[in-house]
């Protein structure tokens, strides 16, 4: 058997009645050189072998019953990968019909890097954000491009080679943030991150406290997702520049403790105001995010309402086609 170039794989914790879309961004692919491998969790309580069998001649290995979440997925996806380069996608998210086609061209150029694009993110109030503001520059320190500077290297935009996918895996202790640790590993690494500057997929992102994404910040106590993620950046601090770190607490460790430690959560987000990597205005809307969550979400959801950019063309063909 050929082996193929790319292999998509899809973590899912029940996802059978969001599966299917992620799959059908797939099969619509201008490049067709791919497999694909959905690895379900063994807590999945659905019927992900009744959601995958509407794809009968589709090129799909089912892990079932995969003990792990997201990160472990991930990894035992990329242990099992035939292709030579792991495109991951989250089983809420879709790939535009050109995504393979456009990382197949930059890889051939430098197939050790890892790229990453734009994505579109919707949060179902019919208009897009297009995310993040830009790429990780050359020479840059990622700390701070993801701290300091709020960037992203989502995971259903990452094109990987396969070796240094099983290399460099995901942490599996990290239900929250793998995403994080992925990117500053392979950069640590020395290998070299590149935005594709064009949207390649599309992040779902309504309001669901069930999505890892999600759940802490709306969760009424600690959890291992807040502790794990927290002791993670406690042992990157050696290798942080010292504003990334403060802009790292502020920005993200106070939404973690500000059930059990407003406190301290607060005190975060003045000190990164008073070393100059939160804006005055930043500050503010931290505040509200951090202690006020579900405020937060509602008046994001109006900006992008009334901000964001219309759903292009393309994606609303993709959405035609299934």
């Amino acid at each position: 058997m050929t082996e193929p170039l790319f292999t998509i794989v899809i973590p899912t914790y029940n996802r059978a009645h969001t599966v299917g879309k992620a799959i059908a961004s797939c099969l619509v692919q201008t490049c067709r050189d791919f497999e694909i491998i959905v690895v379900d969790d063994d807590k999945s309580t659905d019927d992900m072998e009744g959601a995958l069998a509407r794809f009968p001649d589709a090129p799909i290995r089912l892990v079932p019953k995969h003990r792990g979440r997201a990160a472990a997925a991930r990894n035992a996806g990329a242990r099992l990968a035939r292709g030579r380069y792991v495109a991951f996608l989250d089983a809420d998210d879709e790939f535009l019909p050109d995504k393979l086609e456009v990382c197949r061209a930059r890889l051939e150029k430098a197939p050790l890097d890892l790229v990453y694009s734009l994505t579109y993110v919707d949060r179902g109030v019919g208009r897009f954000w297009v995310k993040p503001s830009r790429g990780l520059r050359h020479g840059e320190d990622i700390y701070d491009y993801l701290f300091v500077h709020k960037g992203w290297v989502h995971p259903s935009t990452v094109v990987v080679d396969a070796e240094l996918a099983r290399s460099s895996p995901f942490r599996e202790d990290l239900s929250f943030g793998d995403d994080t640790q992925f990117a500053v590993d392979m950069w640590r690494r020395d290998v070299r991150i590149t935005m594709i500057d064009k949207p390649l997929a599309i992040y779902e992102d309504r309001f669901d406290p069930q999505r890892l994404s999600q759940s802490p910040v709306f969760h009424p106590g600690d959890t291992p997702e807040h502790e794990s993620f927290i002791a993670w950046v406690e042992s990157q601090k050696p290798h942080m520049p010292e504003g990334a770190y403060r802009a790292c607490r502020a920005q993200f460790l106070s939404r973690f403790v500000a059930r059990s430690n407003p406190r301290m959560a607060f005190g975060y987000i003045v000190d990164g105001y008073r070393a100059g990597v939160i804006s005055a205005r930043k500050g503010l809307s931290q505040i509200v995010q951090t202690f006020a969550p579900s405020i937060y979400r509602r008046c994001a959801d109006a900006v992008a309402r009334r901000s964001g950019c219309e759903p292009p063309a393309a994606v609303l063909e993709l959405r035609k086609s299934y």
